[in-house]
């Protein structure tokens, strides 16, 4: 139990698998789950509460680094930016208006044909045109689950013949499967914005929601939440093999770590045309 917080006792209070609630409680949660925003839409928060998996930058950074690139779930520019500076034959998607205003502010010169507002579900992508696909921070988790299969067959169009597609998603197995949700941490950030989160998750469904209960310096309270897909290692290695894909690899971390259920929270794909 997270200690000696401002918000400790207010956005969802106890939330845990073996706390009996009161009917206050209760009513308390669920006020707070209905307010919740999509954290998508706030962009400037976006960039403190998410700041990326530990190593990722440098990962896709050198895997986009050559070729022609597509980076799907550009966001706020985090990852593109640094690509952008030595490879410029990028063109990277959203469908956030915000996350590309955002964008926009930080690199005003971004070029036309480096940047889609578009969802992946919908774009029109050439066949045999790309080197290289990204698709960093679980960014394939928020895809509907009947969805994927044939986003991924997409992508493998539009990679060139022996082209790789380079991604990550969180392993199931780092969660307890006893359990209703974790609560991860509170964080405090330089302009003392400080932010619970919680996971709760549904390991029938195989889904989780992330809620993030945010209190800025002036008493402003903003609840955002974040809801997911998660997969199982041999899940992956089918829905790949379905799509066309030629060879998938699963490492445990960004340095070919081997993956291990005990020991990975992540799962890092190559899968190649």
């Amino acid at each position: 139990m997270v200690k000696n917080s401002k918000s400790n006792d207010k956005c969802l209070p106890e939330w845990g698998s073996s706390y009996v609630y009161s009917v206050d409680e209760e009513k308390a949660i669920k006020a707070t789950i209905n307010k919740a925003k999509d954290a998508f839409l706030f962009a400037d928060l976006y960039d403190q509460l998410y700041p990326g998996y530990s190593g990722d930058l440098e990962y896709y950074k050198s895997k986009g680094s050559q070729g022609r690139v597509l980076y799907l779930g550009v966001g706020t520019g985090r990852i593109l930016i640094p690509i952008l500076q030595n490879n410029p034959n990028v063109l990277g998607i959203d469908k956030s208006h915000e996350m590309l205003q955002n964008l926009i502010k930080k690199l005003p010169n971004l070029k036309a044909n480096n940047i889609l507002f578009k969802d992946i579900e919908k774009a029109k992508l050439p066949s045999n045109s790309f080197d290289v696909i990204l698709a960093p921070y679980s960014f394939f988790q928020f895809i509907q689950r009947d969805h994927f299969p044939r986003i991924l067959l997409k992508l493998n169009k539009a990679l060139k013949p022996g082209g790789k597609l380079y991604t990550d998603i969180f392993s199931p197995f780092w969660t307890d499967f006893r359990s209703r949700h974790i609560e991860k941490a509170v964080r405090t950030y330089k302009d003392n914005t400080e932010a619970l989160f919680y996971l709760h998750v549904n390991h029938q469904s195989q889904e989780a929601d992330e809620y993030a209960c945010v209190y800025t310096p002036n008493g402003k309270e903003i609840v955002l939440k974040m809801h997911m897909q998660y997969y199982y290692p041999l899940e992956v290695m089918t829905l790949f093999k379905k799509a066309h894909f030629t060879k998938t690899i699963i490492s445990g971390g960004y340095h070919n770590e081997r993956f291990s259920v005990s020991g990975s929270d992540l799962m890092v794909i190559e899968a190649i045309k």
